[in-house]
């Protein structure tokens, strides 16, 4: 099994562990399935757990995947998505960078608790 979805236990967000290298095809097939549980369970904020992969793409995929493949699914625009690393996993900085100027909210996290947090304290702020 390359990822499991699941909903939090708040409700509030769509956990993502990926458990192999992440390269687009991955991302397209594990942001689909985490898209669709989040259009049914009414919420878009995410938590991409990737402390088990990291991304093997190259620059010019990672741009591509972020203005183009992400579309190609309709993965939400207005979505707030954490993306959770190992300390020290530095290959997920540029598709942070590019997902943020194509218009998405992501921020990286290497803290769970911190990350859980953000997307928390964003679902409280947002439905008061």
């Amino acid at each position: 099994m390359d990822y499991k979805i699941s909903l939090s236990e708040s409700g509030n967000y769509v956990i993502i562990k990926v458990m192999q290298p992440m390269t687009s095809e991955l991302g397209h097939r594990c942001g689909t399935d985490a898209a669709r549980l989040a259009g049914e369970k009414k919420t878009n904020r995410f938590l991409f757990d990737l402390r088990e992969s990291q991304n093997i793409q190259t620059v010019i995929k990672n741009y591509d995947f972020a203005y183009e493949g992400m579309m190609d699914f309709g993965f939400p625009r207005a979505s707030m998505s954490a993306l959770l690393i190992k300390q020290g996993d530095k290959s997920h900085d540029f598709i942070e960078t590019a997902f943020l100027n194509a218009g998405y909210n992501v921020k990286l996290f290497t803290n769970e608790k911190s990350a859980i947090a953000w997307l928390e304290y964003s679902y409280k702020d947002k439905n008061k």
